[in-house]
């Protein structure tokens, strides 16, 4: 990790739920957007690992400041790119350092959690992380076993990690709305 602690960083994510937040109370310098959220709130931060993402979004949202691609297999931090290192479902799961890589973990909201990581979050605070029923698409099932591993490897390494959002992941405990106010 470098330099000294960042207060929260808000990972938005585009469940359902992320629709019922006002984002104006965001501070845009401490989110991450993950891959469609950014044309709702422009966060300082982007994070993708599809990259028909960045060639979608890029035009419509006005540009990134920081964006981080995981859909390489190179890693140039200052041009945004990160080397993949594969979903980490066996073995080893997070990456502490990202000039060397970090693990995609079925999901972008997983590599968003180890770019807060990187930017020294002392709180991470997940927007319309829902994980919903089974689409065909998706395996939430991996997803959420990812996300355990990761929220239980941050507050082991003493980060704190909590959701907004609709899914139930036992390392990240969920807030109510009404709970929200103290944070912003």
């Amino acid at each position: 990790r470098r330099g000294g602690e960042m207060s929260g960083i808000f990972i938005l994510c585009t469940g359902p739920s992320f629709d019922e937040f006002d984002l104006s109370l965001i501070p845009k310098d401490r989110a991450i957007g993950c891959n469609w959220a950014q044309q709702r709130f422009p966060a300082k931060y982007h994070a993708f690992v599809d990259p028909r993402h960045l060639d979608q979004c890029f035009n419509r949202c006005g540009g990134y400041k920081e964006v981080f691609d995981g859909s390489t297999m190179e890693t140039d931090l200052n041009n945004g790119f990160v080397r993949n290192l594969g979903s980490g479902l066996k073995g080893e799961c997070f990456s502490t350092d990202l000039m060397h890589g970090a693990y995609v973990g079925e999901t972008v909201a997983y590599f968003a959690l180890q770019i807060a990581y990187h930017l020294n979050a002392a709180e991470i605070y997940f927007m319309g992380l829902d994980l919903g029923p089974p689409d065909g698409e998706h395996n939430f099932e991996s997803m959420r076993f990812m996300l355990e591993k990761g929220g239980r490897w941050l507050w082991d390494h003493g980060v704190s990690v909590y959701n907004f959002g609709r899914a139930k992941i036992e390392s990240i405990p969920n807030i109510e709305k009404n709970e929200n106010q103290a944070i912003f």
